[in-house]
């Protein structure tokens, strides 16, 4: 790829050499080079196109409309740089006149311009001659035929016109009036990259005819941005435009009036006062030869402090006859100075440069490529810093990775290296950046210190507000954005500054092993955090905040400042769990607990419970379990300064307790909880009422639905009348209450709860998380419940692309979504898509739980049911056996989704004419259901269906509607549902 780029560049490059010195011909009537450009074009041709294009002049003098041509191909070619509409309209005219249309089908009109003009409207003055096909190229025409070419016919084009370069020169030469110049560099060629939309812009500037005078023109942008080589590659580009190209430097106004004064020299302007020991005579002496003569193009190098800017323009205000272009750091905008602003490189253009700089001499290695993408990234496409980073590499014969570690090792080295000769610049990229710097405030300068700390990302104007400093720091910024060392970005509510400005700002600052500055930024960006990292509210603003946390906690954490480092490392850990980026979160919450072991030899109970709650969300079990039990070890249960921070751990191990299906151990745990909280909190806090929520949604679980509603609806009664803001907890004690009322078949009411939950997730959530699947999985099963599938399905689709996106492929809860479509899909017997989805959820949920936890049972039940109805007997009796023995371990003998397990394992026997062994099922089913409607004070409509199946089959089985009657009766009676009745 890099080396197609690289012809393509060189290609065009020496065609606009070649346009520029037709244009400049053909103002002066020297028809000579015309030709010879027409014949090099015509070879040119030949390897893109495939076209023996001969020169028609030698063929017929004066030959009409044209100038190459293919007769076999029967293609024609005008060469052109006259851009005007005349010209189209004259091509057509002659190629009737003359009837080419015999010879040709084709004409081209190739304009050696960046715009082909615009065509001719049809009149009585012109129609268009429409025998043959009449095109109009331009350059832009010409790069599109070189990108569809392969490399061997780049490299014959270009070998056409490197070979027929000097000839045209010949031709050149002896024509060529005296032009004073005094550019001190040559043209970088094909090396200057990424510029030609500049380049084109400040042409246009300067020659804007909507302008009587164009005074000035300047060029600004942060120092080693590439200014200074952007002015003289204009002036090589549009040499032989202009009468003079003359360029003087102003760093100081002393030093801008000396390089003025230094054009009287006989080898430049050759000016009668050369010999004046009289700086001021010769200053003179140029402003009046400058006002006297026309087409110049004047070139004022580093007008980079403002007096030296100030002066240039006092002594250049009152030119009007030529161009000038002035180049500074300083962004100071005024009505005679038009300005454009040059950036840095992309990382592609950077990276090209830096392949071709280094091309013969660098060590080559396979991954070169990447390895240049590297660079460039960590350079962040600033020009020095890319030519002298190609300079080194190539002066040192070593490879684009040797250099990366260099740079990594030995940073500051690699900033001061400097070869004039090689990099044609005269300084170093850290003495350029002083250059700036010294001109700013003592607060300006204090603050880039503290910025330098942060990432190159942009960082918030409304952040500096907080900053512990005396000085405005808006008027601080200022000062940085004048001398293009901060930038605007994001519409003006940000800034940022470039990652090579904060390198060599923090080199400065490594004599101190814990400078000041990245102290105040760690305090400051803490500060910006805040107290509660999971607030949702706050979440656009941390996501700014966070590349810069980071960056500062590394940064202190190279240092030792380990207090630092983990308060950062943690917030940003917190941050990314709370938006459920639970990769992201990991490597930052362990860091903080290896940083602790580090400083204090034990981690804080808090740090050990923040990762185990992160581990918990990932399924990681084990793991947690033995963190919350080391975080416990490490406080006392009865010190008052220790119960707050038990207690909050407690909660989360309940809920781990609660998750690996420890009910008992979990129940004990949360009715702990609720005891502390009501001691230290009283019973009205929204804390107390979370914890109370836990308790129902394990109530729940166990099926001890009375209670769970009880406990539920009391939190929320908690929530309600809170002042506090917390929305989470309310969305997750409405979706508990739903499926309460879900669980005792009071589905409409189920419904209102759920929505009411999704409506306050959606507002919190409004990009997705993984709480807001968790509400769409409710309300779509509900939907299902209700008959309505329709409304169901888009919104567990929705839930499941959330979860994936979020937890990844292998994630419990994408398994939940997944077995919820099809179970979905199963009712709208559309079974393949459901086996498969099921399949595959059976498949997380056993990687993720083992074998033998309650949602392996659930899954395998709702394969069974799909299997089932595909007609896969066997395998579903499989499954349903398996459901209720898992069942029986985890839940209880007597828990309800046993009785589901076993309908359905007595469904699969009875299809197998094995009906006595159905028989038992149903009786165990029966009794369970029974029992539960007697703890629940309900009639479970799961009894009345399982009734229903029972009666089926006990019809299967030859009982007549009598004995059914009695043999139910007998049953429910039995087993104590009669007599509760009654």
């Amino acid at each position: 790829m890099f080396k197609s780029k690289i012809l393509r560049d060189e290609i065009i490059f020496r065609l606009s050499i070649m346009e520029t010195c037709l244009n400049w011909h053909s103002t002066r009537g020297h028809n000579d080079l015309c030709k010879e450009v027409e014949r090099v074009i015509g070879q040119f041709l030949a390897p893109i196109c495939g076209w023996n294009l001969e020169v028609l002049e030698e063929r017929q003098k004066n030959y009409p409309a044209v100038d190459l041509g293919d007769f076999t191909a029967r293609v024609a070619i005008q060469v052109t740089v006259n851009d005007t509409t005349e010209k189209i309209r004259d091509v057509h005219n002659k190629a009737r006149t003359h009837n080419l249309g015999a010879d040709f089908d084709r004409i081209i009109i190739l304009f050696l311009n960046e715009k082909t003009p615009k065509a001719p409207n049809a009149s009585n003055s012109f129609s268009p001659y429409t025998d043959l096909q009449i095109e109009c190229w331009a350059r832009p025409h010409l790069d599109q035929q070189l990108d569809a070419v392969t490399d061997a016919q780049l490299e014959a084009a270009l070998k056409v016109l490197h070979d027929k370069m000097p000839g045209i020169k010949a031709i050149l030469n002896p024509s060529m009036d005296y032009r004073p110049s005094n550019l001190p560099y040559t043209s970088l060629g094909t090396l200057f990259k990424g510029r030609e939309t500049f380049i084109s812009d400040l042409r246009s500037a300067l020659t804007n005819k909507s302008a009587a005078v164009i005074k000035g023109h300047a060029i600004h942008g942060m120092g080693g941005v590439g200014k200074t080589r952007a002015a003289i590659e204009y002036g090589w580009r549009y040499f032989f435009e202009y009468r003079a190209i003359l360029f003087v430097t102003a760093d100081s106004p002393d030093a801008f009036r000396t390089s003025l004064a230094s054009l009287c020299d006989a080898s430049i302007l050759d000016l009668p006062e050369k010999s004046s020991t009289d700086h001021n005579t010769q200053v003179q002496s140029v402003l009046q030869w400058l006002q006297r003569q026309q087409g110049w193009l004047l070139i004022v190098d580093n007008a980079d402090t403002r007096e030296a800017l100030e002066t240039v323009r006092g002594n250049l205000n009152k030119l009007s006859s030529g161009h000038v272009i002035i180049t500074t750091r300083q962004d100071r905008r005024s009505g005679d100075l038009e300005t454009l602003d040059l950036d840095v490189l992309t990382q592609l253009q950077s990276a090209e440069f830096l392949m071709e700089w280094t091309e013969k001499h660098r060590s080559h290695l396979f991954d070169d490529e990447e390895a240049a993408k590297e660079l460039a990234t960590l350079l962040d496409g600033l020009a020095l810093a890319l030519q002298q980073a190609a300079a080194y590499i190539s002066e040192c014969r070593i490879s684009f990775h040797e250099y990366l570690v260099r740079w990594k090792n030995h940073t500051a080295d690699a900033l001061a290296w400097h070869d004039k000769d090689s990099m044609n610049y005269p300084v170093s990229l850290a003495i350029t950046y002083e250059t700036s710097v010294s001109q700013l405030s003592k607060p300006a300068n204090k603050l880039l210190q503290v910025l330098s700390w942060l990432s190159p990302d942009p960082f918030p104007f409304s952040a500096l507000n907080v900053l512990n400093h005396s000085a405005d720091q808006k008027i601080c910024i200022a000062e940085l954005e004048n001398l293009h060392l901060a930038r605007r970005r994001n519409d003006g509510i940000a800034f940022s500054i470039h990652r090579l400005v904060q390198e060599i700002t923090r080199q400065q600052q490594v004599s101190d092993n814990h400078p000041p500055a990245l102290i105040n930024a760690a305090k400051w960006i803490d500060h910006e955090i805040g107290e509660d990292p999971s607030n949702v509210a706050n979440w656009p603003s941390y996501n700014i905040l966070v590349p810069h946390a980071q960056a500062v906690a590394s940064s202190c954490e190279a240092r030792k400042l380990y207090t630092e480092s983990m308060c950062l490392f943690n917030q940003v850990g917190l941050i990314y769990r709370s938006q459920a980026k639970y990769k992201e979160a990991e490597p930052l919450l362990r860091k903080v607990v290896e940083l602790e072991y580090i400083r204090a030899g034990n981690p804080s109970p808090i740090s050990l419970n923040n990762l185990a709650l992160l581990l918990v969300d990932m399924n990681s079990f084990s793991e947690a379990e033995s963190l919350y039990q080391q975080s416990l070890s490490l406080l006392d249960p009865q010190a008052p300064k220790d119960q707050e921070i038990v207690t909050i751990i407690l909660r989360h191990f309940g809920k781990l307790l609660y998750s690996t299906e420890r009910f008992e151990e979990a129940e004990r745990t949360f009715r702990k909880v609720l005891s502390k909280v009501e001691h230290i909190r009283g019973h009205n806090d929204y804390f107390f009422s979370s914890q109370l929520n836990d308790l129902g949604e394990l109530l729940l679980k166990v099926n001890r639905l009375i209670e769970a509603e009880e406990v539920i609806t009391r939190a929320l009664e908690i929530l309600k009348d809170s002042d506090s803001e917390a929305p989470g907890l309310l969305a997750g004690a409405l979706n508990n209450l739903g499926q309460v009322l879900e669980a005792t078949e009071r589905l409409n009411e189920a419904e209102v709860q759920y929505r009411k939950a999704l409506h306050i997730n959606e507002k919190q959530y409004p990009d997705g998380h993984p709480t807001l699947a968790v509400g769409l999985n409710n309300l779509a099963g509900i939907l299902d419940k209700l008959g309505r599938p329709g409304e169901a399905e888009p919104l567990l689709r929705r839930a499941l692309a959330i979860d994936e996106f979020f937890h990844g492929p292998y994630h419990s809860e994408v398994a939940t979504d997944l077995l919820n479509l099809g179970s979905l899909l199963s009712s709208l017997e559309r079974g393949t898509e459901a086996e498969l989805l099921k399949r595959r959820a059976l498949q997380i949920k056993e990687l993720v739980f083992g074998e033998n936890h309650s949602d392996v049972a659930m899954t395998c039940n709702n394969l069974g049911v799909t299997l089932q109805q595909l007609g896969k007997i066997e395998e579903a009796e499989i499954l349903y056996r398996r459901a209720v023995n898992i069942y029986h371990s985890s839940l209880g003998e007597e828990h309800p989704e046993v009785a589901c397990a076993l309908t359905n394992l007595a469904g699969v026997l009875g299809e197998g004419n094995r009906l006595h062994e159905a028989d038992s099922c149903m009786r165990r089913a029966i009794r369970i259901l029974v029992q539960d409607s007697i703890l629940n004070k309900r009639q479970a409509g799961k009894l009345t269906e399982c009734v229903n199946s029972y009666a089926t089959l006990r019809k299967q089985m030859g009982d007549s509607p009598q004995e059914l009657r009695f043999r139910i009766n007998k049953l429910i009676k039995r087993f104590g549902y009669a007599e509760h009745q009654g």
